[in-house]
């Protein structure tokens, strides 16, 4: 079974930089978007580069969203954090494992891959987007770190403090429910995202759900 591949708006700086739009660089902003046909709401951190050229790794960009019923306002309780790579080769490695690092404290996360064809034009490489799961208070979590990193095949990248306040500001922004609670990263401790909080549980390891079997070492 081959990986569906997306279709890439193009525009201006993607076109100069040959990079697909989710993977250029670009001032960190939240957008809404609403899709009539799922009744679904999208609320969503722009893409940011973590890293560029490094081993082999071309480039590392992340983003967060949540999507709800709906155009009511309303607090997720879960979120999705996506990493984007380009790496220069043909194939992508199997056994990828990834680490989330909040103030050295390791976090392991569900996660599902695909995989990008051609990301670079002209290039013989393959993008890949990694989604990790988590619930809001791993959000919150992230947003009162001092330092946040993530480990993967051997490297670690580090985010930047305007990539943590980024992710600061998207907590901030994220309205609420009718009630008018608000999720916000300067909580207390302990303190939950969700109305009704379901007991903590460990975060299972990383999950790979899609098949990679074109695109794998």
């Amino acid at each position: 079974m081959l990986l569906p591949f997306p279709a890439w708006p193009g525009n201006t700086r993607s076109q100069e930089a040959g990079l697909p739009q989710l993977f250029v660089p670009q001032t960190a902003h939240i957008t809404t978007s609403y899709d009539a046909a799922k009744d679904q709401t999208t609320v969503r951190l722009a893409p940011a580069k973590i890293s560029g050229n490094r081993a082999h790794y071309h480039s590392l960009s992340y983003s967060v969203f949540y999507s709800y019923p709906g155009k009511t306002k309303r607090l997720p309780q879960k979120l999705s954090f996506e990493l984007l790579t380009v790496v220069k080769r043909r194939l992508l490695k199997i056994d990828l494992y990834v680490v989330f690092i909040v103030d050295g404290e390791e976090i392991f996360l569900p996660s599902s891959r695909s995989a990008i064809k051609h990301p670079v034009p002209g290039k013989r490489w393959v993008g890949e987007r990694l989604e990790f799961h988590m619930r809001c208070e791993t959000l919150l979590r992230i947003t009162r770190a001092r330092k946040l990193a993530v480990s993967m095949d051997g490297l670690i990248f580090d985010f930047a403090e305007t990539d943590l306040q980024s992710l600061r500001d998207f907590a901030q922004a994220i309205e609420t429910s009718p009630s008018g609670a608000r999720l916000g990263p300067m909580k207390a401790a302990g303190s939950t995202c969700s109305p009704h909080p379901t007991p903590r549980k460990p975060e299972p390891p990383n999950s790979q759900v899609t098949d990679l079997r074109a695109f794998i070492m």
